[in-house]
């Protein structure tokens, strides 16, 4: 199946407007028509930019987002405390989804609303009209802020897609966390961008490619069947087939703290990047002298990020967040920390002393913790860990009031 068209344009949809701020990509400093607000006291949206917008895109090729922004001005005191919406609406065929917002009120008068979906263009041809902006003060855009309704004409070339690269490859060995050369043969290689591994880290290409040969290496981090792709410089994604890697034993990993030890069996099948991720630190030996520093009895003990002074290690580049549906945040596994932003988790991990559903990737699109394993043996020091007092320290709460340290990592199988 074609990717479609990454594009700013929406088909009559209303969008809720909340944390981004800044200004925008565009012809900046240009205005638009229509910017006397219909009363003295009501904002009106000025300098919307970009004022056109113009795109050359391949056939089921992807184009970078579009970002649109304006300026409220007149008295914003009437805005403090409501909601925003945008209206936008385009003629068909085209239509898009997906939003990244912005918020607009009585402090912060500039905003960004960048838009991004999909255009279903039907042959190559030149898509061309007004994309049609309305910025409301309810859902149902019975209140419009000022005289705020800008057309913004766009044209969108769509040329007919390049041919595709025929591809087949070769490997000199696939073993898990080991480092494979992929060698590309075939036709219209030069068209490849790069190549993409569901269940490879780190590809990258080595010497100089021809149109006939490329060669990548790339670090095996999945096992069993890993699907394998190429990006063309057009943004198509291709499938070239996949790569058949043999399952080891499951890693297991003995921890061994100043309350006793704890073995953990990690799972590499479901959560690849996070057991990967996680061995890379126990191989850095990043977690020795590091501690528990966050102890809540009925919920978690979570680790290896900060010493008994409370400083951070240092770490390595975030890993994406793969909350499995299948592997739930249950008492006994262990799990990836990280803030409220799904793709931040580095280094430390929690072990749940109890059942946490709140805590599960109940469904797919929905962010979750990461489990990639779970306590073989040492609960019975999971549970005399989880009961220790606790204080507040450093800007830090429920850190054991003994620091328990992690002594060691190391892996056992």
């Amino acid at each position: 199946m074609k990717k479609l068209l990454n594009l700013c344009l929406y088909t009559s949809i209303a969008l809720f407007l909340s944390a981004c701020g800044g200004g925008g990509g565009g012809s900046s400093g240009a205005t638009n028509p229509n910017t006397t607000p219909v009363t003295p006291s009501m904002p009106f949206l000025k300098d919307v930019s970009p004022t056109s917008i113009n795109l050359q895109v391949y056939e089921g090729a992807t184009i970078p987002d579009v970002t649109l922004s304006g300026t409220l001005d007149g008295d914003l005191s009437v805005l403090f405390g409501k909601t925003v919406y945008v209206f936008i609406t385009i003629p068909d065929p085209l239509f898009a989804t997906g939003i990244t917002p912005a918020t607009f009120n009585n402090t912060t008068p500039n905003g960004a609303v960048k838009l991004r979906g999909l255009v279903a263009p039907k042959g190559a041809k030149t898509y061309s009209g007004n994309l049609t902006i309305k910025v409301c003060l309810d859902s149902n855009c019975q209140t419009q802020l000022g005289n705020s309704n800008y057309p913004v004409p766009y044209s969108i070339v769509v040329k007919p897609a390049p041919p595709l690269p025929t591809i087949s490859v070769v490997t000199d060995q696939l073993a898990y966390r080991q480092t494979a050369t992929l060698t590309l043969t075939g036709k219209n290689l030069d068209s490849v961008l790069k190549v993409a591994c569901f269940g490879c880290v780190n590809v990258t290409e080595i010497g100089v490619g021809t149109s006939t040969q490329r060669k990548f290496t790339a670090k095996i981090t999945g096992t069993g069947t890993v699907p394998l792709y190429v990006d063309t410089v057009d943004n198509v994604r291709t499938s070239i087939g996949t790569l058949t890697v043999p399952t080891p034993p499951s890693p297991q990993v003995s921890i061994n703290t100043t309350m006793g030890n704890i073995v953990m069996e990690l799972n590499p099948v479901k959560a690849p990047v996070s057991v990967d991720n996680f061995l890379n630190y126990v191989e850095s030996k990043s977690y020795a002298g590091t501690i528990f520093h966050r102890v809540i009895n009925n919920f978690v003990i979570q680790g290896g990020g900060y010493t008994p002074a409370l400083a951070p290690i240092p770490t390595f580049t975030p890993i994406l967040l793969e909350s499995d549906v299948s592997l739930k945040n249950q008492r006994g596994t262990v799990a990836m920390a990280r803030t409220s932003e799904p793709n931040t988790a580095t280094s430390q991990f929690f072990i749940n002393v109890v059942d946490n559903p709140s805590l599960n990737a109940n469904f797919p699109g929905v962010d979750g913790y990461a489990v990639f394993g779970k306590v073989l043996s040492g609960m019975d020091v999971v549970d005399k860990i989880k009961a220790v007092t606790t204080k507040s320290s450093g800007g830090f709460n429920d850190v054991p009031v003994t620091p328990i340290v992690i002594n060691s990592v190391i892996q056992i199988q």
